[in-house]
């Protein structure tokens, strides 16, 4: 039995993405585009949603991280998902969307590259 990870048909997934500069580029796609794209580019947002769980709960804790979840999980039109997207993040973490991309994207590179 071949499983899914031993198919020759299927790409290997993206490594981590990485810019010229060594800045990894996080991006916190949208729900409704979550599963849009090929295979990679879905690979894409399951390892950056990792990461972003990773992130919050390394820095502001796991009870955080789980807040963060119900008040993003919540049904929202795609319409006003960015500008709910924008709130969340400001009133669970205190930052912007641009901002915790930022920090999280540099603490990745300190991770991987020290």
């Amino acid at each position: 039995m071949q499983t899914l990870l031993e198919d020759e048909d299927v790409p290997d997934p993206e490594p981590v993405r990485v810019d010229r500069g060594g800045d990894f580029a996080l991006h916190l796609p949208a729900s409704v585009s979550f599963y849009t794209g090929d295979q990679g580019t879905v690979v894409g947002h399951y390892s950056d949603a990792l990461i972003a769980c990773t992130y919050v709960r390394e820095r502001w804790g796991e009870a955080t991280l789980l807040r963060l979840h119900a008040e993003l999980s919540k049904s929202v039109d795609a319409l006003d998902e960015p500008a709910v997207q924008s709130r969340v993040l400001r009133d669970v973490l205190g930052v912007t969307p641009q901002r915790f991309q930022e920090d999280a994207g540099r603490a990745l590179d300190d991770a991987l590259f020290g």
